[in-house]
């Protein structure tokens, strides 16, 4: 009876121990990124919610775009290749994540969403929360090249504004 008490216990501590584990553990690929590597820098915004991605008090996404030279390219999508996880969801549908560090002269960059970068034969994006830091990232990857900027939101919200001032004062002067 001991025994047979003793091998249920065991598999109930192995089976407890099994599901509070399942959370994922992979190491991040760290990529030296400098100007030789780089032949332009695009930073912009996009909807969270075109991503599936909720973000409190903040509809918007930003991110920054390293275009890098070929050989670089081809180098970090090797390594990348490393830390590629892939999330399948119950319902079917999966995300593909990549944790990455990207390391520069003036410190290091990592995603503001865990395992949310991007890179491709060409480019490397980092996904960030604010505009703030999209900026201080492009700056930090190379001094030497200005950033595209597509604040495409930021524009049509000021053009609404614009419009609303323009309504109320036509309105006004009509004698409504």
């Amino acid at each position: 009876m001991i025994h047979i008490t003793s091998t249920i216990t065991a598999f109930f501590i192995s089976l407890l121990l099994l599901i509070s584990s399942t959370t994922q553990a992979h190491a991040e690929i760290l990529l030296p990124v400098s100007c030789d590597n780089v032949t332009k820098i695009s930073v912009g915004q996009l909807k969270a919610s075109d991503l599936g991605i909720t973000i409190e008090g903040n509809p918007f996404l930003y991110f920054v775009a390293i275009y890098l030279t070929a050989g670089a390219a081809a180098k970090y999508n090797e390594l990348a290749s490393y830390s590629i996880i892939l999330d399948v969801r119950p319902d079917g549908t999966f995300i593909i994540g990549n944790p990455l560090i990207i390391s520069t002269p003036s410190g290091s960059l990592t995603s503001d969403l865990p395992y949310q970068n991007s890179i491709n034969s060409r480019q490397l994006i980092l996904f960030v929360k604010t505009k703030k830091r999209t900026l201080e990232a492009a700056e930090m990857i190379c001094p030497r090249i200005i950033p595209t900027y597509h604040f495409l939101y930021d524009y049509l919200n000021k053009q609404r504004q614009k419009n609303r001032k323009t309504d109320n004062y036509e309105i006004k002067k009509g004698g409504y």
